[in-house]
Protein backbone atom coordinates (compact mmCIF):
# COMPACT_ATOMS: atom_id res chain seq x y z
CA UNK A 1 0.00 0.00 0.00
CA UNK A 2 1.76 3.14 -1.17
CA UNK A 3 1.35 6.69 0.76
CA UNK A 4 0.58 9.28 -1.56
CA UNK A 5 2.05 13.07 0.43
CA UNK A 6 -0.46 15.26 1.06
CA UNK A 7 -0.22 17.87 -1.45
CA UNK A 8 -1.45 20.22 0.20
CA UNK A 9 0.87 19.83 3.05
CA UNK A 10 3.65 19.77 0.67
CA UNK A 11 2.46 23.11 -1.14
CA UNK A 12 2.50 24.77 2.07
CA UNK A 13 5.93 24.00 3.27
CA UNK A 14 7.23 24.42 0.27
CA UNK A 15 5.56 27.70 -0.13
CA UNK A 16 6.95 28.76 3.58
CA UNK A 17 10.38 27.84 2.25
CA UNK A 18 10.02 29.90 -0.58
CA UNK A 19 8.61 33.13 0.97
CA UNK A 20 11.74 33.33 4.02
CA UNK A 21 14.42 32.75 1.30
CA UNK A 22 12.33 35.39 -0.73
CA UNK A 23 12.51 38.27 1.87
CA UNK A 24 16.24 37.07 2.66
CA UNK A 25 16.85 38.21 -0.99
CA UNK A 26 14.44 41.05 -0.84
CA UNK A 27 16.32 42.30 2.33
CA UNK A 28 19.80 41.96 0.83
CA UNK A 29 18.63 44.04 -2.33
CA UNK A 30 17.51 46.47 0.19
CA UNK A 31 20.85 46.95 1.74
CA UNK A 32 23.05 45.78 -1.14
CA UNK A 33 24.36 43.28 0.67
CA UNK A 34 25.93 40.70 -2.25
CA UNK A 35 27.48 41.51 -5.08
CA UNK A 36 27.89 38.57 -8.06
CA UNK A 37 30.42 38.92 -10.40
CA UNK A 38 30.01 38.36 -14.10
CA UNK A 39 30.99 34.95 -14.38
CA UNK A 40 29.07 34.13 -10.86
CA UNK A 41 31.92 32.27 -9.36
CA UNK A 42 32.72 34.88 -6.38
CA UNK A 43 30.58 36.28 -3.84
CA UNK A 44 31.65 39.15 -2.36
CA UNK A 45 30.23 41.24 0.88
CA UNK A 46 30.59 44.42 1.70
CA UNK A 47 31.19 45.37 5.69
CA UNK A 48 28.29 45.86 7.20
CA UNK A 49 26.65 42.72 6.67
CA UNK A 50 29.98 40.87 6.24
CA UNK A 51 28.94 38.13 8.83
CA UNK A 52 25.81 37.11 6.71
CA UNK A 53 27.86 35.87 3.76
CA UNK A 54 27.01 32.43 4.35
CA UNK A 55 23.51 33.17 3.54
CA UNK A 56 23.92 33.41 0.19
CA UNK A 57 20.37 35.22 -1.20
CA UNK A 58 18.81 32.20 -3.38
CA UNK A 59 15.49 30.80 -4.27
CA UNK A 60 14.93 27.67 -5.57
CA UNK A 61 12.65 27.52 -8.73
CA UNK A 62 12.82 24.92 -11.73
CA UNK A 63 15.60 23.54 -10.48
CA UNK A 64 17.83 26.28 -10.88
CA UNK A 65 19.33 29.31 -8.12
CA UNK A 66 18.24 32.74 -8.56
CA UNK A 67 20.87 34.93 -6.55
CA UNK A 68 19.82 38.38 -6.72
CA UNK A 69 18.74 38.61 -10.20
CA UNK A 70 21.12 36.52 -11.37
CA UNK A 71 20.74 31.94 -12.22
CA UNK A 72 23.11 29.43 -11.62
CA UNK A 73 22.52 25.86 -11.70
CA UNK A 74 22.30 23.81 -8.52
CA UNK A 75 25.34 22.71 -8.56
CA UNK A 76 27.02 25.67 -8.19
CA UNK A 77 25.90 25.75 -4.34
CA UNK A 78 29.32 23.75 -4.49
CA UNK A 79 31.08 26.43 -5.89
CA UNK A 80 29.17 28.50 -3.41
CA UNK A 81 30.47 26.67 -0.40
CA UNK A 82 33.86 26.46 -1.33
CA UNK A 83 33.72 30.64 -1.68
CA UNK A 84 32.64 30.59 1.88
CA UNK A 85 35.08 28.80 3.19
CA UNK A 86 37.66 31.27 0.88
CA UNK A 87 36.32 34.16 2.40
CA UNK A 88 36.46 32.68 5.65
CA UNK A 89 40.62 31.77 4.83
CA UNK A 90 40.70 35.55 3.74
CA UNK A 91 39.00 36.85 6.81
CA UNK A 92 41.59 35.41 9.59
CA UNK A 93 44.11 35.80 6.78
CA UNK A 94 45.94 38.51 8.84
CA UNK A 95 45.67 37.42 12.56
CA UNK A 96 49.24 35.92 12.87
CA UNK A 97 50.50 38.88 11.52
CA UNK A 98 48.30 41.08 13.75
CA UNK A 99 49.32 39.08 17.16
CA UNK A 100 52.84 38.97 16.23
CA UNK A 101 52.95 42.60 16.05
CA UNK A 102 51.86 43.04 19.36
CA UNK A 103 54.17 40.82 20.76
CA UNK A 104 57.03 42.69 18.88
CA UNK A 105 55.38 45.74 20.75
CA UNK A 106 55.69 44.38 24.23
CA UNK A 107 59.47 43.77 23.80
CA UNK A 108 61.76 45.20 25.66
CA UNK A 109 64.57 47.20 22.86
CA UNK A 110 66.56 48.21 25.78
CA UNK A 111 67.75 44.18 25.49
CA UNK A 112 69.74 42.92 22.77
CA UNK A 113 68.61 39.21 22.64
CA UNK A 114 65.14 40.91 21.87
CA UNK A 115 65.75 40.08 18.55
CA UNK A 116 66.01 36.25 19.11
CA UNK A 117 62.88 36.31 20.64
CA UNK A 118 61.73 37.86 17.51
CA UNK A 119 62.93 35.44 15.72
CA UNK A 120 61.40 32.15 17.78
CA UNK A 121 57.95 33.50 17.22
CA UNK A 122 58.71 33.87 13.94
CA UNK A 123 60.10 30.42 13.20
CA UNK A 124 57.53 28.65 15.32
CA UNK A 125 54.24 30.53 14.76
CA UNK A 126 54.68 32.07 11.27
CA UNK A 127 56.89 29.81 9.02
CA UNK A 128 53.92 27.48 8.48
CA UNK A 129 51.46 30.32 7.34
CA UNK A 130 50.68 31.41 3.43
CA UNK A 131 53.71 33.27 1.72
CA UNK A 132 51.42 36.98 2.19
CA UNK A 133 51.45 36.46 5.67
CA UNK A 134 55.40 35.41 6.01
CA UNK A 135 55.77 38.67 4.31
CA UNK A 136 53.94 40.84 6.12
CA UNK A 137 55.15 39.30 9.55
CA UNK A 138 58.84 40.14 8.12
CA UNK A 139 57.86 43.95 7.21
CA UNK A 140 57.48 43.82 11.18
CA UNK A 141 60.24 42.19 12.32
CA UNK A 142 62.41 44.48 9.77
CA UNK A 143 60.65 47.60 11.54
CA UNK A 144 61.34 46.19 14.74
CA UNK A 145 64.66 45.09 14.14
CA UNK A 146 65.90 48.85 12.86
CA UNK A 147 64.34 50.03 15.77
CA UNK A 148 66.26 47.88 17.90
CA UNK A 149 69.44 49.17 16.52
CA UNK A 150 68.47 52.97 16.98
CA UNK A 151 67.71 52.14 20.61
CA UNK A 152 71.19 50.77 20.98
CA UNK A 153 72.90 53.10 19.90
CA UNK A 154 71.28 55.84 22.10
CA UNK A 155 72.20 53.17 24.86
CA UNK A 156 76.02 53.53 23.26
CA UNK A 157 75.92 57.45 22.77
CA UNK A 158 75.26 58.12 26.29
CA UNK A 159 78.48 55.79 27.12
CA UNK A 160 80.53 57.23 24.33
CA UNK A 161 82.17 59.91 27.21
CA UNK A 162 84.13 56.76 28.49
CA UNK A 163 85.53 55.48 25.40
CA UNK A 164 86.78 59.18 23.65
CA UNK A 165 90.43 59.33 23.08
CA UNK A 166 90.35 55.27 22.71
CA UNK A 167 92.46 53.97 19.92
CA UNK A 168 89.82 52.03 18.02
CA UNK A 169 91.85 48.78 18.35
CA UNK A 170 91.62 49.52 21.87
CA UNK A 171 88.04 49.90 21.75
CA UNK A 172 87.36 47.32 19.66
CA UNK A 173 89.29 45.07 22.06
CA UNK A 174 87.52 45.90 25.11
CA UNK A 175 84.16 45.80 23.87
CA UNK A 176 85.06 42.25 22.21
CA UNK A 177 86.65 41.34 26.24
CA UNK A 178 83.28 42.02 27.62
CA UNK A 179 81.28 39.80 25.27
CA UNK A 180 79.22 43.16 24.09
CA UNK A 181 81.01 42.59 20.12
CA UNK A 182 79.71 38.69 19.92
CA UNK A 183 76.15 39.64 21.26
CA UNK A 184 75.94 42.86 18.70
CA UNK A 185 77.00 39.99 15.77
CA UNK A 186 74.56 37.34 17.08
CA UNK A 187 71.81 39.82 16.85
CA UNK A 188 72.52 40.99 13.68
CA UNK A 189 74.61 44.43 14.06
CA UNK A 190 78.04 44.87 14.22
CA UNK A 191 80.32 48.09 15.87
CA UNK A 192 81.78 50.42 13.05
CA UNK A 193 83.21 54.31 12.72
CA UNK A 194 83.22 56.57 10.09
CA UNK A 195 84.82 59.93 10.77
CA UNK A 196 86.27 59.42 14.32
CA UNK A 197 82.61 58.26 15.50
CA UNK A 198 81.60 54.83 17.01
CA UNK A 199 78.20 53.09 16.47
CA UNK A 200 75.93 50.20 15.89
CA UNK A 201 75.07 49.32 12.32
CA UNK A 202 73.40 45.95 10.76
CA UNK A 203 74.87 42.58 9.53
CA UNK A 204 74.80 43.26 5.79
CA UNK A 205 73.75 38.94 5.74
CA UNK A 206 71.23 38.93 8.87
CA UNK A 207 68.06 39.19 6.86
CA UNK A 208 68.54 37.31 3.89
CA UNK A 209 70.32 34.17 6.28
CA UNK A 210 67.50 34.44 8.79
CA UNK A 211 64.46 34.97 6.52
CA UNK A 212 65.27 34.24 2.80
CA UNK A 213 63.47 30.61 3.08
CA UNK A 214 60.56 32.27 4.45
CA UNK A 215 59.80 35.22 2.31
CA UNK A 216 58.12 35.57 -1.30
CA UNK A 217 60.71 35.54 -4.47
CA UNK A 218 60.19 39.34 -4.92
CA UNK A 219 61.36 39.94 -0.89
CA UNK A 220 64.23 37.88 -0.95
CA UNK A 221 65.69 38.98 -4.62
CA UNK A 222 65.45 42.48 -2.98
CA UNK A 223 67.36 41.09 0.35
CA UNK A 224 69.68 40.29 -1.94
CA UNK A 225 70.09 43.02 -3.67
CA UNK A 226 70.77 44.92 -0.14
CA UNK A 227 73.05 42.56 1.58
CA UNK A 228 75.70 43.32 -1.51
CA UNK A 229 75.09 46.75 -1.57
CA UNK A 230 75.32 47.05 2.61
CA UNK A 231 78.98 44.79 1.94
CA UNK A 232 80.21 46.95 -0.88
CA UNK A 233 78.94 50.47 0.74
CA UNK A 234 77.79 53.45 -0.89
CA UNK A 235 78.94 56.47 0.59
CA UNK A 236 80.79 58.90 3.38
CA UNK A 237 81.55 62.28 4.00
CA UNK A 238 79.61 63.77 1.24
CA UNK A 239 81.18 61.45 -1.54
CA UNK A 240 81.29 57.90 -3.12
CA UNK A 241 82.96 55.26 -1.70
CA UNK A 242 82.23 52.62 -5.18
CA UNK A 243 82.63 53.78 -8.30
CA UNK A 244 79.85 55.68 -11.17
CA UNK A 245 80.26 52.91 -13.08
CA UNK A 246 79.25 50.81 -9.87
CA UNK A 247 76.31 53.32 -9.24
CA UNK A 248 75.59 52.87 -13.09
CA UNK A 249 74.68 49.18 -12.21
CA UNK A 250 72.45 49.55 -9.24
CA UNK A 251 70.42 51.96 -11.04
CA UNK A 252 69.83 48.67 -13.75
CA UNK A 253 69.81 46.03 -10.85
CA UNK A 254 66.77 48.14 -9.65
CA UNK A 255 65.24 48.84 -12.37
CA UNK A 256 65.08 45.11 -13.22
CA UNK A 257 63.46 44.38 -10.06
CA UNK A 258 60.66 46.67 -10.20
CA UNK A 259 60.07 45.23 -13.93
CA UNK A 260 60.34 41.60 -12.64
CA UNK A 261 58.09 42.35 -9.18
CA UNK A 262 56.29 45.30 -10.00
CA UNK A 263 53.90 44.41 -6.90
CA UNK A 264 56.66 43.45 -4.35
CA UNK A 265 55.71 44.01 -0.70
CA UNK A 266 58.96 46.50 -0.96
CA UNK A 267 58.28 47.79 -4.14
CA UNK A 268 58.38 51.86 -2.72
CA UNK A 269 62.19 51.19 -1.36
CA UNK A 270 63.11 49.65 -4.46
CA UNK A 271 61.80 52.58 -5.97
CA UNK A 272 63.54 54.72 -3.98
CA UNK A 273 67.17 53.64 -4.35
CA UNK A 274 66.26 53.58 -7.80
CA UNK A 275 66.09 56.94 -7.82
CA UNK A 276 68.37 57.98 -5.63
CA UNK A 277 71.21 55.83 -7.47
CA UNK A 278 70.10 57.96 -10.63
CA UNK A 279 70.04 61.61 -9.09
CA UNK A 280 73.61 60.84 -7.87
CA UNK A 281 75.05 59.46 -11.85
CA UNK A 282 73.13 61.92 -13.20
CA UNK A 283 74.23 65.24 -10.53
CA UNK A 284 76.71 63.52 -8.28
CA UNK A 285 77.77 64.35 -4.64
CA UNK A 286 79.93 67.38 -3.38
CA UNK A 287 83.02 65.20 -2.99
CA UNK A 288 82.20 63.15 -6.18
CA UNK A 289 80.67 65.42 -8.54
CA UNK A 290 79.81 64.86 -12.13
CA UNK A 291 80.72 68.08 -13.28
CA UNK A 292 84.19 69.57 -13.18
CA UNK A 293 85.40 73.05 -13.48
CA UNK A 294 86.59 74.17 -17.29
CA UNK A 295 89.98 75.91 -17.64
CA UNK A 296 89.04 79.71 -17.75
CA UNK A 297 91.41 82.43 -19.27
CA UNK A 298 90.57 84.06 -16.09
CA UNK A 299 93.02 82.98 -13.58
CA UNK A 300 91.56 84.41 -10.68
CA UNK A 301 88.14 82.95 -11.37
CA UNK A 302 89.71 79.74 -11.62
CA UNK A 303 91.59 80.52 -8.04
CA UNK A 304 88.36 81.44 -6.89
CA UNK A 305 86.65 77.86 -7.80
CA UNK A 306 89.08 75.38 -7.85
CA UNK A 307 89.83 73.26 -4.88
CA UNK A 308 91.14 69.26 -4.74
CA UNK A 309 89.73 66.81 -2.88
CA UNK A 310 91.37 63.27 -2.34
CA UNK A 311 91.03 61.50 -5.56
CA UNK A 312 92.55 64.10 -6.97
CA UNK A 313 89.47 65.59 -9.31
CA UNK A 314 89.31 69.94 -9.03
CA UNK A 315 86.09 70.76 -8.38
CA UNK A 316 83.92 73.97 -7.50
CA UNK A 317 82.90 76.04 -10.70
CA UNK A 318 78.90 74.84 -11.41
CA UNK A 319 79.05 75.60 -14.70
CA UNK A 320 81.52 72.49 -15.24
CA UNK A 321 82.04 70.35 -18.27
CA UNK A 322 81.06 66.16 -17.50
CA UNK A 323 83.88 64.09 -15.84
CA UNK A 324 85.47 62.46 -19.03
CA UNK A 325 84.86 59.02 -16.61
CA UNK A 326 81.35 59.63 -16.10
CA UNK A 327 81.03 60.50 -19.69
CA UNK A 328 82.38 56.77 -20.81
CA UNK A 329 79.83 55.55 -18.36
CA UNK A 330 76.96 56.90 -19.70
CA UNK A 331 77.86 56.09 -23.49
CA UNK A 332 78.51 52.77 -22.21
CA UNK A 333 74.78 52.28 -20.40
CA UNK A 334 73.61 53.79 -23.74
CA UNK A 335 75.03 50.96 -25.79
CA UNK A 336 74.86 48.01 -24.04
CA UNK A 337 71.27 48.57 -22.21
CA UNK A 338 69.75 51.28 -24.54
CA UNK A 339 66.33 49.27 -24.40
CA UNK A 340 65.76 50.36 -21.08
CA UNK A 341 64.33 53.54 -19.25
CA UNK A 342 67.76 53.97 -17.86
CA UNK A 343 69.81 53.60 -21.17
CA UNK A 344 66.71 55.89 -22.57
CA UNK A 345 67.04 58.75 -19.96
CA UNK A 346 70.65 58.39 -20.05
CA UNK A 347 70.74 59.04 -23.84
CA UNK A 348 68.12 61.96 -23.91
CA UNK A 349 70.56 63.51 -21.10
CA UNK A 350 73.63 63.17 -23.47
CA UNK A 351 72.17 64.62 -26.73
CA UNK A 352 70.96 67.60 -24.28
CA UNK A 353 74.99 67.99 -23.01
CA UNK A 354 76.42 67.37 -26.60
CA UNK A 355 74.50 70.72 -28.04
CA UNK A 356 76.19 72.38 -24.80
CA UNK A 357 79.83 70.56 -25.25
CA UNK A 358 79.06 68.30 -22.40
CA UNK A 359 79.19 71.60 -20.24
CA UNK A 360 76.55 72.68 -17.58
CA UNK A 361 73.86 75.03 -18.89
CA UNK A 362 70.32 76.59 -17.87
CA UNK A 363 68.93 73.32 -20.40
CA UNK A 364 70.76 70.87 -18.33
CA UNK A 365 69.38 72.19 -15.70
CA UNK A 366 65.91 72.52 -16.55
CA UNK A 367 66.46 68.91 -17.76
CA UNK A 368 67.22 67.51 -14.26
CA UNK A 369 64.69 69.36 -12.62
CA UNK A 370 62.04 68.25 -15.05
CA UNK A 371 63.05 64.64 -14.98
CA UNK A 372 62.88 64.88 -11.20
CA UNK A 373 59.94 66.38 -10.52
CA UNK A 374 58.07 63.63 -13.24
CA UNK A 375 60.11 60.71 -14.58
CA UNK A 376 62.14 60.09 -11.51
CA UNK A 377 59.89 61.61 -8.85
CA UNK A 378 60.20 60.58 -5.23
CA UNK A 379 56.01 61.86 -5.11
CA UNK A 380 54.41 58.90 -2.88
CA UNK A 381 57.62 57.28 -1.85
CA UNK A 382 58.59 57.19 1.56
CA UNK A 383 62.70 56.85 2.62
CA UNK A 384 63.54 52.98 3.39
CA UNK A 385 63.47 52.03 7.06
CA UNK A 386 66.97 51.55 8.15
Amino acid sequence: MSTKPNTAIVAQNVNARLASVTLLALLACAVGWAEVSADWTSVTTPDPMWSMRKAYTSVVLNGRIWVLGGCLPIPALLTASADTRRLDQEEGQHEEPKAYSDFLASLNQDRLSVVQQALSYYKQHLAGRPIPERDAAFLAFREFFYAVRRQQNRIFWKRQATITGMSPEKIEREMTKNGHVARLRENGFRLTSSEGDWYITEDPDFLYERFSEYVSDAVRACLDLWRKELTEGYAEDAGLRISFSDVAERVLHWERYIAEFPKSPLLNDAKWFYRSYFHTLFVGMDNSPVFVPVPSKDAGHWRKYERTIEDGTKVGDPRGVVREDIRMVYERIIADHGDTQSGALIAEYCQLLGESNFQRSPQVDLFLKRTFSSTLSWEGLTPPKR
